[in-house]
């Protein structure tokens, strides 16, 4: 392993010089070397036989900073650990990768670890948030009633013309441009008519049509759709009817509410039903309002932040700001001082406001179980339209997708605890009331 030296010892800065040893590195890349070579399916050679030559010319810069990557990792490894620390970002590591490559040399690496700060103690009691808090009224749980029969329908088949709200049972094959697409083709598809699942006025033009009939449809794909070949293009759908069924909404018994619900019998289902829509606007208003929230929270931070992190963090910013600078007008053109000094204000409460959802997430225990990780999935699956199991796949395959999603979740559930713990004051609407403010694009949920 490197040797190294403290160099910086501040609060919220250590500062290490690393003596980066050529012969350490040089041994470590000829490891490296040979367990590629023993692994590697190369094309014209056996597995493990490929020479290391070949191997070298190929994959060696790779293989050089591989090697070097995984010597100062256990070295920062142990620095931590040695010390102690926690950190507030990942270690800005500095060193010259030109010396690095051409090799023969031992060379200086310097390491900074931005210390996690102080973070003082916030009474979320005293963030008060002003917004609305919507009461379902007998209406609304009717409402929700007739839709819970009708999500328990039956099918009942019927002999007579397709209208909407039918179900149709149906073969159809896709053309554009007289060539049949595989996307358009669906056999013994069950769909209701008015529903809007398929495209255009695709469902429309069904209605008056009857089970047996053979009908050519057709419809336009919207330009945004996914299909890149077929967005915004007209095609024909060749529609073959075998059925058409009656939706007959279900009775509501005891034992239907048993299966199906919490609900024991009517009144209670209405009950659960009023519930559950106040828990739905409860849960939009609470996701809604989050930047509110954080942004009230930021104003009533204060404390030193690491000066590495900050400096990353504005130099990124200016960057970005300067290249946008330039695309306007020079009447709406910023000096880079006025930039510059933007930057350094925002990029304090950017990192103060991070810092803080850390340090209470860490300080409140908040982690993300395989439970919450499955919940999200299924919520994003349904919002999405994805295969929920595609999903679950894809969490469980890839490292850094996973990572990610339990980082998500995290951050969900520490923003649903701060949530919790504000002081929230509501203005009581109905639920007709809230749907009409929200048709006003200038209506805003912080009161």
């Amino acid at each position: 392993m490197f040797s190294y030296l403290k160099i910086k010892d501040t609060k919220l800065e250590q500062v290490f010089d690393i003596d980066c040893k050529y012969s350490i590195i040089q041994s470590k890349y000829n490891e490296e070397v040979e367990k590629v070579s023993k692994s590697a399916n190369i094309q014209g050679f056996r597995k493990g036989h490929v020479p290391t030559k070949f191997i070298e010319d190929k994959y060696g810069k790779s293989i050089v900073f591989d090697s070097f990557e995984k010597i100062l990792q256990s070295v920062i490894s142990h620095i931590i650990k040695e010390n102690n620390y926690r950190l507030s970002s990942q270690p800005d590591v500095d060193f010259d990768d030109k010396i690095l490559l051409d090799g023969g040399k031992d060379f200086k690496a310097k390491i900074t670890f931005s210390i996690f700060p102080e973070i003082p103690e916030l009474n979320l009691e005293n963030i008060v948030l002003h917004t609305y808090k919507i009461n379902a009224n007998e209406n609304d749980v009717s409402d929700a009633l007739e839709l819970f029969k009708k999500q328990n329908s039956t099918n009942q088949t019927v002999q007579r013309e397709i209208k909407t709200g039918d179900v149709v049972k149906l073969t159809c094959h896709g053309y554009l441009n007289d060539v049949e697409f595989k996307e358009g083709h669906v056999k013994d598809y069950m769909l209701e008519i008015g529903s809007k699942s398929f495209i255009d006025t695709f469902e429309d033009q069904l209605v008056g049509k009857k089970a047996g009939d053979k009908c050519d449809v057709f419809v336009t794909f919207p330009e945004n759709y996914h299909a890149k070949h077929l967005s915004g293009k007209p095609v024909k759908f060749t529609v073959e009817i075998s059925e058409v069924f009656e939706k007959k909404p279900v009775e509501i018994t005891e034992e239907l509410l048993k299966s199906k619900t919490k609900s024991t019998n009517l009144e209670e289902f209405k009950k659960e039903l009023k519930e559950t829509i106040e828990k739905q606007y409860d849960n939009f208003i609470r996701d809604s309002v989050k930047k509110d929230v954080f942004d009230m929270i930021a104003k009533s931070l204060d404390f030193e932040v690491p000066s590495k992190v900050l400096q990353n963090l504005i130099d990124t910013t200016v960057k970005h700001d300067l290249q946008a600078n330039d695309r306007l007008s020079d009447t709406q053109k910023q000096s880079e001082t006025e930039i510059i000094e933007k930057a350094g204000v925002e990029a304090k409460i950017r990192i103060m406001l991070s810092l803080y959802i850390q340090d209470f997430s860490y300080k409140n225990n908040i982690t993300s179980n395989e439970e919450d990780i499955f919940s999200f999935l299924m919520d994003e699956a349904s919002r999405t339209g994805m295969n929920p199991f595609e999903l679950m796949n894809l969490y469980s395959e890839n490292d850094k997708s996973g990572n990610t999603i339990k980082e998500i979740v995290k951050e969900q559930k520490t923003y649903k605890t701060i949530f919790d713990k504000i002081t929230k004051n509501y203005k009581n609407v109905t639920k007709s009331e809230f749907e009409e403010m929200l048709k006003n694009p200038a209506f805003k949920l912080v009161i």
